[in-house]
Parts: structure tokens; sequence; C-alpha cells
């Protein structure tokens, strides 16, 4: 439909130069806020000039009657549940694991639940500071200071309001997740004798048995991994590969007509020579160190593997725990961030 509609244009002879370069540049930009290319030319009252999603937010008032308000306020609905399911709900209740020998009448605990308590190596304040604020501030900071040369089409105070609907999504989700499988599962920690202190009989617990039955998944090692690569992928965006962006110009037939690469500010243009469009991609081509740079950008992880590892010294988790609430963590991560900071590659057009 591109295509089709910019060759339409190409070949209207009535259109001068100057009109063609502006609806070019209203549609290249409508396109890339999910808009389409109809009537956008820039003598109709619906251009995009009017219809621009990235509309800047001088005033608080402006902002608490848009509809940035109002995704904030949805974003921070996965917060809400998980504090209701926190209260509510009760985990499922296994029995306390023994073998009873009646030739001797001892009862035999399972060594595997075990362990004793080795005290917490990054308490739950530490996490929600380290793995929570701190990232979501860090980003504000860049969002503001240091706009994303890629994307600083976008005006910035649309990027701040972005990062905070990242990180509200983005924790908020992994918490109810979490939360949710906790309860679901109630598997036991490996500390559960120790905690719980079954009586005679091996049927009830004398002390508090409601945190030693949350053991699958681990919310520090998903908390830890979902707050680091959160802000890793944004510094990958600043500071890595993503920030070297090109593009080529490319004929009806797909071949590159020219040979030639230019950088450019925007991650996706359109040609009106050739009626395609101009493919953003990033180039090595004097920026042989970029990639490095972006490895460097994910060292933050390294903090988020030793917050779950610790859980396992602590003897808080199983090695399983740890896993699969590091894979949590990582894909929540992942899906949330592509959703508002989406890559180059989910802006390529066939």
């Amino acid at each position: 439909m591109l295509a089709v509609a910019f060759n339409a244009v190409q070949g209207d002879s009535a259109i001068d130069n100057d009109h063609v370069a502006a609806a070019t540049a209203a549609s290249s930009v409508h396109l890339m806020t999910g808009g389409n290319l109809h009537n956008d030319t820039p003598g109709n009252e619906h251009s995009y000039r009017e219809q621009s999603a990235f509309q800047p937010v001088a005033t608080w008032p402006q902002f608490l009657a848009s509809w940035r308000f109002l995704e904030l306020l949805l974003c921070l609905i996965p917060f809400i549940l998980g504090s209701i399911l926190e209260v509510a709900f009760q985990p499922h209740q296994r029995r306390i694991p023994y073998q009873y020998l009646e030739s001797t009448g001892d009862y035999i605990v399972n060594q595997m639940f075990n362990e004793v308590l080795e005290g917490e190596t990054v308490p739950s304040i530490v996490l929600v500071v380290g793995m929570g604020w701190i990232p979501c501030l860090l980003q504000l900071l860049l969002a503001w200071f240091c706009p994303m040369k890629c994307h600083d089409r976008r005006h910035r105070w649309d990027v701040l309001h972005r990062t905070a609907c990242v990180y509200a999504a983005g924790l908020g989700t992994t918490i109810l997740v979490t939360d949710a499988l906790k309860l679901y599962v109630g598997y036991l920690r490996p500390i559960f004798y120790d905690q719980c202190q079954p009586d005679e009989t091996f049927e009830v617990c004398q002390n508090d048995d409601r945190q030693i039955r949350l053991s699958f998944p681990s919310g520090h090692a998903s908390l830890s991994v979902c707050g680091m690569l959160l802000i890793s992928q944004y510094l990958e965006q600043c500071f890595g590969a993503y920030r070297h962006c090109y593009h080529r110009h490319w004929n009806t037939n797909g071949v590159n007509t020219d040979n030639s690469t230019r950088r450019v500010d925007s991650a996706m243009e359109l040609d009106v020579t050739t009626g395609r469009t101009i493919v953003v991609l990033p180039s090595s081509h004097g920026f042989r160190l970029s990639r490095i740079t972006s490895l460097l950008c994910y060292s933050p992880m390294l903090v988020a593997f030793f917050v779950a590892s610790s859980r396992v010294v602590d003897n808080k988790h199983f090695p399983a725990d740890v896993v699969g609430g590091s894979l949590m963590g990582g894909v929540i991560a992942h899906l949330v961030f592509g959703i508002w900071f989406p890559s180059w590659q989910t802006l390529l057009l066939p």
C-alpha cells in the first residue's frame, strides 16, 4: 500500500516537487506513529501536525487531560493486582514431607528441605531500590539529557512518559506473575524445616509457614533480571549499535540504486523517487567498536545474576527457582520494552 500510494504521487504531474517533499515527510513521520497515508497531504485539515500522537505536553494540567496519563494509570494495574494477591490469598498447602519408621517410631525428614537460613545477601528493600528505582531514575535522566539519536524526532517529554510506563508495566507485571505462580505452586523452600518447626506428628507448623511455601519462582531473580534488562536495553539503544543508523535507497526491484549509505536521524524514511521504503540498517563501516559498546551496555545484567545467585547461597531458593524467575523476568522485560521502545528491526517494512 505504501509503494502504491507513493507511485501514484510520483506519477501525478499536477503535484509539484515542493508538495511531494512535504507529503513525503509528513507521511514518513505519520507512518512511524502508527498512522496511515490517507488524507495526509499538507493542505488537508487532518494533517499529521494535528493528528500527531507525540505532541509535547507543556503543563501538568495538559498531561492529566491527555491519553498519556490514562496509559500510565493502566500500567499501574499489575502493581495493584499483585498487592491484592499478596494479602488476599494463601499459598497452596503442601503436606509436610516426612517418613515415619514404625519399627523405631522415628520421623525421617527430607534433607532437601533441611537447610539452615544463612541470612540475606540482598534484603528486599535493597532489591526494590537497587533493581527498580535506581534503573528507572537513571533512564529518566538519560532520556532528558542524552536523548537517543535515532529517536530524537520524538519529544523528550514523551520519552520520559514511555520510560515511566515501561518500568511500571514491566516491574508490575513481573511482580503479579511471580506472586501468582508462588501462590499456585506453593513449593517449599530449602529452609522449610528450620522455619516451620513442625509439631510432634509432623502435621502442622508451629511457626508462620506462609513465606516458606513460596519458593518457586524466585522473586529476587525475576525482579532483578527485569529491572537490569530494561536499563541495559535502553543503554544499548543510546550508546550501542542502535545509535548508528544508516539507510539505503532501493528501487522497485529491490536493487540498491546508488550503492551508497548515509547517516540518518530516523529509523525509517521513504524514497519518493523510487516509491520504495528506505530501509535503515546499523552499519559496521566506521563503527567497529559499536558492537563491543553494545555488549558493555548489558553489564548491569551481571548485578542481576549476582542477586539471583545469592538466593541459592542464602538457602532461600533452589537453583530451579532462580532459573525460572530469571527467565520469566527477562521475557517480560524484553516484551514490555519492545512495546514502548521498538527496535530498528521492528520498524523495517518489506
